[in-house]
């Protein structure tokens, strides 16, 4: 029998992309496949830091303003001299309400701050009001 290779990204809400692959490759080896691989994938953003570590890496924190301003821990990986920063961790996306749509942007750049060796925060942006 040819070889499955199970790549799934996260399922919202329900499993990380690991327990997703997990899960599959269980169903496929009681079905009979054989060779099953598993590569849990990510599209840069949530989930992407915990893919990484899957694949070897390294789970690091970062404390960053979040999109009100309030401090919370953004989540990125380093895989050998390479940083992998999570996007909608760091830009504080799971604070946001659904209504909310405007943010302050100081968490994706202050993912970086440890990379750079910079100490001052980014910058607020401001958006349009959409009213």
């Amino acid at each position: 029998m040819t070889g499955v290779l199970v790549a799934p990204d996260k399922l919202e809400g329900t499993r990380t992309a690991a327990e997703a692959a997990v899960s599959i490759a269980r169903g496929r080896r009681s079905g009979g496949s054989d060779g099953v691989e598993l590569l849990p994938f990510a599209d840069g953003g949530d989930g992407t830091a915990e893919v990484v570590v899957h694949a070897g890496g390294s789970a690091r924190f970062s404390p960053v303003s979040g999109p009100f301003g309030s401090a919370i821990t953004a989540r990125w990986s380093a895989i050998g001299d390479t940083a992998v920063l999570e996007g909608a961790g760091a830009a504080g996306l799971r604070e946001l309400r659904p209504t909310a749509d405007a943010a302050l942007h100081d968490g994706v750049g202050g993912s970086r701050r440890p990379l750079t060796g910079e100490t001052e925060p980014a910058k607020a942006i401001e958006t349009e009001d959409r009213a």
